[in-house]
């Protein structure tokens, strides 16, 4: 690489010219992406330099840009595309996550490890994936995440990968069937995809003491979507449904699923206090817990049959 652009690509970032900075990035980007396939490793490690001093200098719109453009050269800058991967902006990190051959083994399993959902799920997208990594994925992730994984015929699985994602698919008929059309399927997961789901309760009566320390536990372990599904199979209705409820920003949708089954006041807290955004007020808890005393279980069970059936329920005004 040439002395004059260091010298300029010093005065950008050293001149505090947001302009410039990004003027600079793309000039450099374009440069090397001109260059990438008959440069050598030196050359490359030069630019590898040259655009790690700049991706601190710009915005995220900025390097995301760059994380697309680099993100399918075989031999883009190693130090930059692993900065891009772990950039907490998915706009920026899912380009290298999905696409890029540069990060190795140990990084997608850090990544799978400790990134949040849309990460995970940018993941789930590599056109290959070792055992070890889509284990973790079809662990920690969410249903858009398991998904993913499982709709990925680069995706490999352990037995005991394949054992967690049938497990998570008894709940969830889409997929159930999307795991029956891999072709890597070990034998003894086959009676679990062939059989319908196991019949599920939607009695209160037998909701028991078990069930909701099971599932208390599992919000201790943050283990947000095995809690989805048990309510979805304790409510006889669909994982979307149960899904739409928690997500939703008033909580009447999921005092009804709550209610309906059974569970007591904790249980409800624990999903309300889980439920994404900012955690309600001590003024909302008391309007759930004043709500959740007055909810009969037969109204809230004929509301939960009804919405089975047809259109949800209207949240009241």
């Amino acid at each position: 690489m040439n002395h004059p652009l260091l010298v300029d690509v010093e005065q950008a970032v050293a001149g505090g010219d947001g302009a410039a900075r990004q003027s600079m990035l793309d000039r450099v980007t374009d440069l090397f992406v001109g260059v990438a396939d008959r440069i050598d490793d030196d050359q490359v490690e030069a630019f590898d330099v040259v655009l790690h001093r700049l991706i601190g200098t710009v915005g995220p719109q900025a390097r995301a840009s760059l994380s697309d453009r680099l993100a399918d050269i075989p031999n883009a800058p190693r130090s930059v595309v692993r900065d891009l991967a772990y950039d907490a902006e998915v706009s920026v990190a899912a380009p290298i996550l999905s696409r890029s051959t540069r990060l190795d083994e140990d990084d997608l399993m850090i990544l799978a490890a400790e990134r949040g959902q849309d990460h995970l799920h940018a993941l789930a997208k590599r056109k290959s994936l070792s055992e070890r990594v889509s284990d973790v994925l079809v662990t920690r992730g969410d249903r858009s995440v398991v998904h993913a994984v499982a709709a990925n015929q680069g995706a490999r699985l352990s037995g005991k990968g394949f054992e967690t994602i049938v497990a998570r698919s008894r709940t969830d008929d889409i997929l159930r069937d999307t795991i029956g059309r891999r072709s890597d399927v070990p034998k003894a997961c086959w009676p679990a995809l062939r059989k319908p789901p196991a019949p599920v309760r939607s009695n209160p009566a037998a909701v028991c003491d078990e069930d909701e320390k099971r599932i208390a536990a599992w919000f201790a372990e943050d283990r947000i979507t095995e809690c989805l599904d048990a309510l979805a199979g304790f409510s006889g209705t669909s994982v979307d449904r149960v899904r739409q409820a928690y997500e939703a920003t008033a909580y009447e949708p999921l005092l009804y699923l709550v209610r309906s089954v059974g569970f007591g006041w904790g249980i409800f807290k624990l999903f309300l206090l889980s439920k994404p955004g900012p955690p309600p007020s001590p003024e909302d808890l008391r309007g759930a817990f004043a709500a959740f005393q007055a909810m009969p279980v037969a109204t809230a069970m004929r509301v939960v049959t009804v919405g089975a059936h047809g259109a949800a329920p209207r949240t009241p005004r």
